[in-house]
């Protein structure tokens, strides 16, 4: 079987797409220019829960103060929102302040945001009907999720998890977890480079672990099993108790986890990956734009694929022409690229079988 690896970035996420193939973008998870304004609305969420004096009285921690601590890490992210993206904003907050507690506060305040959009809003439709068409059927209830299939993902969120929870109606930690290989060290002591793998290249919103420790408590993972019995204030609470259990112990990291960031356990598992991903000879790159910010690793990435023929743009019409010469200043050699403009599902190219 040929190895097919899916390259998605935020056009992967961000969309839920009518039959008409038109981006219904303010319903999915908010990427690129939404998420300032998105933010924006969470940070008001926030402050409308402050004022509420019987939610804040039945929760076991001061309310306001953690939502002050969101709120100072939020509006400075709003306000670069403006200027420039995510990955970039933080990145150069960093550099000019080398404040690491400031990171964290970012990584903290954008991992609360992402797991309440990825509670009160639809998920994309497109993972769960994509999990769904390439995954044989066997007789046994268990999870069979092709071997020569592999998916690299910058962005945060669990949508892809969720989804095949969604199918197989059981916890992606427990049943794939010698199957998928995020950024934690538990993990990645039982990854194995011929089964499939999903990578988190700049980490989670879902997991934190400790420090130099080999543990990673659940982030709202209760609320997975069944989202529809929450209420918006539920997951709002919940957010919360996250953000105060960062607040009370230092010791706990969010599991954001940025590309460039210099890391030992990045390290491990950045060679996972490329061990994982070397026999790819097809790649299918989803609303992923190829940046320059990105450039080093995503040259590093596509360069390690030694048998690469074939790399599938699929991304909406106006952004091919752009997008396919950033593909071939990556690659740095003729490459036979394919440009896909549906967006209504994500392609499944013949080289899968």
């Amino acid at each position: 079987m040929e190895l097919v690896t899916y390259y998605l970035g935020a056009g992967a996420s961000s969309g839920i797409y009518d039959l008409t193939g038109t981006d219904v973008a303010t319903r999915a998870i908010p990427f690129g220019g939404y998420l300032g304004p998105a933010l924006e609305e969470y940070s008001n969420t926030l402050s409308r829960m402050a004022q509420d004096e019987s939610s804040a009285a039945r929760l076991p921690f001061d309310v306001r103060s953690t939502i002050r601590s969101l709120h100072e890490s939020l509006g400075p992210i709003i306000s670069g929102l403006q200027q420039t993206t995510i990955d970039t904003f933080v990145k150069r907050t960093f550099l000019t302040t080398r404040d690491s507690e400031k990171l964290r506060g970012h990584k903290i305040a954008l991992a609360c945001a992402f797991k309440y959009w990825e509670y009160i809003r639809p998920r994309d439709k497109r993972y769960i009907d994509f999990i769904t068409s390439v995954t044989p059927v066997g007789l046994a209830r268990e999870v069979a999720l092709p071997a020569n299939l592999r998916v690299v993902t910058w962005n945060y969120d669990l949508q892809f998890e969720d989804s095949i929870r969604d199918i197989y109606g059981m916890t992606v930690d427990e049943e794939l977890v010698s199957q998928t290989c995020p950024t934690t060290i538990d993990r990645m002591a039982k990854f194995n480079k011929e089964k499939f793998s999903l990578f988190h290249l700049n980490g989670t919103c879902d997991k934190h672990i400790k420090r130099g420790k080999d543990n990673s408590p659940e982030f709202l993972r209760e609320a997975a099993v069944n989202r529809m019995q929450f209420t918006h204030d539920d997951v709002v609470k919940n957010t919360l108790e996250i953000a105060a259990a960062f607040e009370k112990r230092p010791d706990l990291e969010p599991s954001i986890s940025y590309a460039w960031e210099p890391s030992p356990l990045y390290q491990t598992f950045q060679r996972e990956l490329l061990e994982s991903i070397a026999s790819t000879v097809a790649v299918v790159a989803i609303g992923y734009s190829f940046p320059f910010y990105n450039r080093a690793v995503d040259r590093e990435i596509l360069g390690s694929m030694t048998k690469l023929k074939k790399v599938y743009l699929q991304v909406p019409e106006t952004d091919q022409k752009e997008f396919r010469n950033r593909i071939l200043a990556t690659v740095g050699r003729e490459i036979d690229i394919v440009e896909i403009s549906d967006m209504r599902q994500f392609h499944i190219p013949y080289e899968f079988k």
